[in-house]
């Protein structure tokens, strides 16, 4: 049986595409991670623009941020998911598929983080290398709509 990528509501903007590459490699090797905010428009979340978030430890395997501080940020910006990288040769390397202790850290804070604001959050997960995006809902990936 053929599994299919359920669609959703999301665009995203293609300078958002190349500063997430911009930035997934000046952080290079580590993990990078940022909030992806945006706006609703007509029925879509509209993923405009990167966050950024109070690190408190990037290795190649994980990246450790400041809870409050994003707490604070959902409470002035429309926050929409979270984006983190997975650097290449490291456990997950060069791979958008989430990990186990994605699932069990950011998956989980998110949706504590989320249901607060009555949303689901989206989690991207951007290889680098190759310099891939895919964007997960629920533990799904989904589609979506790259707009200028």
């Amino acid at each position: 049986m053929t599994e299919t990528m359920p669609s959703t509501n999301l665009k995203v903007k293609s300078g958002l595409l190349r500063k997430i590459h911009r930035r997934v490699v000046e952080n290079y090797p580590n993990e990078f991670a940022a909030l992806i905010v945006g706006y609703r428009e007509e029925g879509w979340e509209v993923a405009s623009d990167l966050l950024n978030i109070k690190i408190i430890k990037a290795t190649p395997q994980f990246v450790q941020f400041d809870s409050n501080d994003i707490f604070d940020k959902m409470k002035k910006f429309y926050v929409i998911g979270q984006l983190h990288s997975h650097p290449y040769p490291e456990p997950w390397s060069g791979s958008t598929i989430a990990s186990s202790e994605d699932h069990k850290s950011w998956h989980s804070f998110l949706k504590y983080s989320f249901e607060t604001y009555g949303r689901r959050p989206y989690v991207f997960i951007y290889a680098y290398p190759p310099g891939i995006l895919n964007v997960y809902k629920d533990h799904k990936p989904v589609k979506y709509l790259v707009i200028n």
